[in-house]
């Protein structure tokens, strides 16, 4: 009887740490709510003469990622398609090739 109990105690407990291992992560958990989304700045774009500045065409879509403290645009990206506007900041990982993982 005694056998039973402790073959019982050890499923239950290899069921609990089977739920905290496979259980979803606090930022899915989040993004699914749409909580956070509201929170979020909206997409910054380069101006016609900042891309005069860096040399880009008038007619390109640049999204400026990192403005230093006088405003001044540090790190952009263009935009080819919509789908590539970044809307989360924190989502961006390393930009610099030295930092990034291989």
């Amino acid at each position: 009887m005694i056998q039973w109990i402790i073959i019982g105690l050890l499923v239950i407990i290899i069921i609990i740490g089977a739920l905290f291992i496979f259980r979803p992560s606090d930022n899915n958990r989040s993004a699914d709510r749409g909580g956070d989304m509201k929170d979020l700045p909206a997409p910054d774009f380069l101006s016609v003469e900042e891309k005069a500045r860096f040399d880009i065409s008038p007619d390109t879509k640049v999204q400026s990622l990192q403005r230093g403290p006088n405003g001044e645009t540090m790190v952009y990206k263009i935009i080819y398609d919509d789908s590539e506007i970044i809307t989360d900041p924190s989502s961006v990982g390393s930009i610099s090739p030295r930092y990034s993982e291989e």
